[in-house]
């Protein structure tokens, strides 16, 4: 038998330093600045990294991916500013967010999380 045991939507964070407070926000930002802002993902192929390239293709913005070996060594670059944004886990975007290290715009689930 096959069985959905859980689902870990993903969070849409940005680095406090990006002049948005929602997607559409956000969106309008990428594409005055196309190419100067990058995400970071736990690697190539993962939700994170698939997340942000749709959120590319459905919007039009131009942005680098930069892939990590894990969410471990991405998120320090995150609260830095090396890198702009994430489509990171929940459970690992929600404290930094909470704590107003990052702006949290979205979730990648249908419903409010």
């Amino acid at each position: 038998p096959i069985t959905m045991l859980a689902t870990l939507p993903n969070m849409l964070v940005v680095h406090p330093s990006i002049p948005a407070s929602n997607v559409a926000e956000l969106i309008a930002f990428l594409k005055a600045n196309p190419n100067r802002h990058s995400f970071g993902s736990a690697g190539n192929g993962t939700s994170q990294h698939m997340s942000g390239e749709m959120f590319k293709a459905m919007t039009g913005v131009q942005m680098q991916h930069i892939p990590y070996k894990g969410s471990g060594p991405m998120i320090p670059d995150l609260l830095s500013g090396t890198i702009s944004m994430s489509f990171e886990n929940l459970t690992t975007a929600y404290p930094p967010a909470k704590n107003g290290k990052l702006k949290a715009l979205a979730v990648t689930s249908s419903r409010r999380s």
